[in-house]
Order: C-alpha cells, then sequence, then structure tokens
C-alpha cells in the first residue's frame, strides 16, 4: 500500500539526514575542525551580522526591589531601527560582579513570574541577571496573540533568506556586548542560561560565541530528529517554525552545538515529565557531549541531570542553576 502521508515520508528523510551525522571523533582536533565549521555555518545561513550598532544602549529606568536588589531596564540597539529591552537586575552593594544572560522561552515575557524570581535570586547572591524580550513577546509584541505574531515574524524572516532563531542569537549577541561595556559586570565572567525555546537561542549562542564561561539549559534540550520522529507524530510539536533553522541536519543537530561549548562549565537540566523533550534525544545528546568533553580531559565540566519539577525556573530547577553559576563564576556576598 502506498503511502499518502508527507509527515511520515519527510520523518523518514530526516531519520536518514541525521544518520549521516559524525556521533564520534577520534581526537579533540578531529572536533575542533568540525566545530569550526559548524560555527561558520551557523554564521552564515542564520545569519548573524555583527555590526556598529552591538553593545550600544541606553538606560531607561532604575527600580528599588529590595533593600538587596534594584533592577534597571535599558533599551539596546541590534540594528538601524532596531532595539530590544531588557531587564538587569543587579545587587544594590557597590561593586563588581559575574553576570547572566537569561533567555525566556517561547511566547513568554520577560516579567513572567518565574524570570523574575530566579533573576532575582541570582542577584541576590550576588549575580547580576539579564532577562532579554525576544520578538513578538512582550514589550516587543506587534498583536496580542504572540504565536501568530512570532510565526509572521519567522515568516518575514524566511522571506529575507534568515531564520528567526538568527535574530533571537543576534539579541542575545548585541545585550552580550552591552553586559561587556558594563562597569558593574566582569567581562570575562559572564553565563547564559535559557528555558524551552530560550534554550535552543543559548545552544546557537555559545555556537557562535566564545565569550560565554558558563551554560545550563533548562528543559529544552533533546533533538531535531526525536522531535520530527517522536513528539510531532504523538503530541503535535513544537509551536510554529520559530526554532527550527533552515538546512541544519546538514551540518548537525543539538548535540554538536551543546558540544561546541567544550571545555567551559555545562549543567544541562530537563524535567521527567515534559513531553516537548523526548529523552532518546536528550540522551542520544548526552552521550555525545560527554564523549566531546572526554576527549578535551574535561568530564568533570559537563553535568546533565533529569529532574521531577516545572517546565519553568521554578523549585529544584531554579536552586540547581543558581547554584551552578555560584560555583563557576565565582559569585556570592
Amino acid at each position: 500500500m502506498n503511502n499518502y502521508s508527507l509527515h511520515r515520508y519527510l520523518q523518514k528523510q530526516v531519520e536518514g539526514k541525521c544518520d549521516k551525522l559524525p556521533l564520534c571523533f577520534n581526537d579533540i582536533n578531529e572536533w575542533l575542525g568540525y566545530r569550526n565549521k559548524l560555527s561558520q555555518w551557523l554564521v552564515e545561513n542564520l545569519p548573524i551580522v555583527r555590526n556598529s550598532y552591538s553593545g550600544r544602549g541606553e538606560t531607561t529606568g532604575v527600580f528599588v526591589i529590595t533593600d538587596k536588589v534594584e533592577l534597571m531596564t535599558a533599551d539596546v540597539m541590534v540594528d538601524e531601527g532596531l532595539a530590544v529591552p531588557i531587564s538587569i537586575y543587579r545587587p544594590r552593594a557597590d561593586g563588581i560582579y559575574p553576570a547572566v544572560l537569561v533567555c525566556p522561552g517561547f511566547a513568554t515575557p520577560a516579567n513572567t513570574a518565574y524570570y523574575v524570581s530566579f533573576a532575582m535570586g541570582l542577584a541576590e547572591k550576588g549575580i547580576i541577571a539579564a532577562v532579554i524580550e525576544y520578538g513578538g513577546t512582550g514589550l516587543c509584541a506587534d498583536r496580542p496573540d504572540c504565536e501568530t505574531n512570532i510565526n509572521n515574524i519567522a515568516s518575514a524572516a524566511h522571506l529575507l533568506g534568515m531564520n528567526e532563531a538568527g535574530f533571537r542569537v543576534l539579541y542575545n549577541l548585541s545585550v552580550y556586548e552591552f553586559l561587556k561595556n558594563d562597569p558593574k559586570i566582569h567581562s570575562d565572567r559572564i553565563g547564559i542560561t535559557g528555558l524551552c525555546q530560550g534554550a535552543i537561542t543559548a545552544m546557537y549562542t555559545i555556537a557562535v560565541e566564545d565569550g560565554f564561561v558558563a551554560f545550563s539549559p533548562l528543559c529544552g534540550v533533546s533533538t531535531y530528529e526525536a522531535e520530527v520522529t517522536d513528539y510531532a507524530g504523538r503530541q503535535g510539536g513544537w509551536t510554529g517554525i520559530s526554532p527550527f533553522v533552515f538546512d541544519v541536519l546538514q551540518y548537525g543537530d543539538f548535540m554538536h552545538f551543546i558540544a561546541s561549548f567544550a571545555p567551559k562549565p555545562l549543567f544541562v537540566l530537563n524535567n521527567l515529565t515534559d513531553i516537548h523533550w523526548p529523552l532518546q534525544g536528550f540522551e542520544k545528546t548526552r552521550k555525545f557531549v560527554s564523549h566531546i568533553y572526554e576527549l578535551a580531559g574535561a568530564s568533570r565540566n559537563c553535568s546533565f541531570r533529569l529532574s521531577n519539577s516545572p517546565h519553568s525556573y521554578e523549585g529544584e530547577n531554579a536552586s540547581a542553576i543558581i547554584e551552578f553559576f555560584i560555583k563557576t563564576l565565582g559569585a556570592g556576598i
């Protein structure tokens, strides 16, 4: 009987493409050669265009939250005619602190309660937390239904040969440069974390920017292969096209981009109850990334964990990631 399902046809194509991706390297130099080509491909195909606007910005407000924490809001320039608003939670005490860039998930504004609580938790421990706002969401929204808004952005970007994911990375890089120029921040002690699609955004960000020194994706690690062949076949798949990068499986899947961070400290945390991130993809990524860290002689810097926690920066998730950044960024007041 002939197959009438285009989805099943494409699933087979994805499986075949992923079967050809390298999952083992003989030594660290062989991996580094592959990693450099992968990074360059991302720069050219997302695309990522660094310009004279990167790092430029202005403070739009400073607000006292508690006796220990204050909120600074700022607009950071991304390109001519385009800015991104950020919320920076920082200790009120004088000093120079490490920082963490927090990447929200799909359609969740920067002022969502668990981002605010997590960022304040970092600030209370002596780590500045910058929560970014992505296109189509929160202060960047063009219409009330953010799912349609984000899909409209992704569609317009495709017409121009771009990916919406690339704009998220460009936002991250612009904010990273802004943070580096902040006199209250140690420019060589900046980490990055992201929830759900924010983890994907962070994954691509660390693959093209070597300056981050600690990375912790939350509830956002599996593989594109597992999403297409498992989750999309059972539950309907991720919302919209914004997490997908055109032709990426010709070059790599999640594991290759996350492994780009080796040998620097990596803490991957997913939860057991989250259907968005199939466990077989999580395990495939864990094995490959651990392999690369072992080649780099840095196995102790690579940690993967599964929790029974919500899909958010709450409870065990928040405390574990805060502890990770305290340990790796040398924070604490």
